[in-house]
């Protein structure tokens, strides 16, 4: 899932009452993104995030046939 859109489904699944705004970073720092969560009370915590691909079993297969294929 591209970065973008990986921002866009964590956002749509924050829980009602937390506002997420975050903004992906460009370039070669070792944060890919920075966000704000707000609480429905107005608190607000700011942090960096790195987004990492997870290889699970399922997606590792599909690699392997397709690799399988081209051989």
């Amino acid at each position: 899932m591209k970065p973008q859109r990986l921002g866009t489904k964590a956002a749509e699944n924050i829980p009602s009452g937390i506002l997420i705004e975050y903004e992906l970073i460009q370039g070669d720092n070792e944060a890919d993104g920075s966000a704000t969560l707000t609480t429905a009370y107005g608190e607000k915590k700011d942090f960096t995030f790195e987004i990492e691909t997870v290889h699970r079993i399922e997606s590792l297969a599909g690699v392997e046939r397709r690799t399988n294929q081209l051989v």
